[in-house]
């Protein structure tokens, strides 16, 4: 990363930084395996997370973790209606808290608050 909030890895047009996207999309990644017990060797990319088996108790672990690791406020429905790990990194990334929600500086011009 390069040291800014994540929501700003999210464009005007809503399009996504590669960095960014690529970081929420590892998290997503090691989240699901760990919650579905999935190995390395079974691609999840291109699956609807309900045809993974994430049921709705592995939805509300993975809320759960995404709002202690990332700040990231999404629903339930959110998770089980994402139609691939991929959508859902999209998802994740329109939904983390700005660097203002978040505590950061507000109008600070040099990042130093006095």
């Amino acid at each position: 990363m390069t040291g800014r909030p994540l929501k700003s890895v999210v464009n005007s047009s809503g399009g996504t930084d590669d960095v960014g996207y690529a970081f929420i999309l590892q998290r997503l990644d090691g989240m699901l395996r760990r919650i579905l017990k999935i190995g390395h060797g079974v691609s999840v990319a291109a699956c609807p997370l309900s045809e993974l088996g994430l049921s709705s108790m592995g939805a509300i672990t993975l809320q759960y973790q995404l709002e202690k690791e990332l700040g990231a406020n999404l629903t339930i429905g959110d998770l089980l209606e994402a139609k691939s790990i991929d959508d859902l990194a999209v998802t994740v990334l329109s939904r983390l808290p700005s660097q203002t929600e978040a505590g950061g500086p507000t109008n600070c011009k040099s990042g130093v608050l006095i």
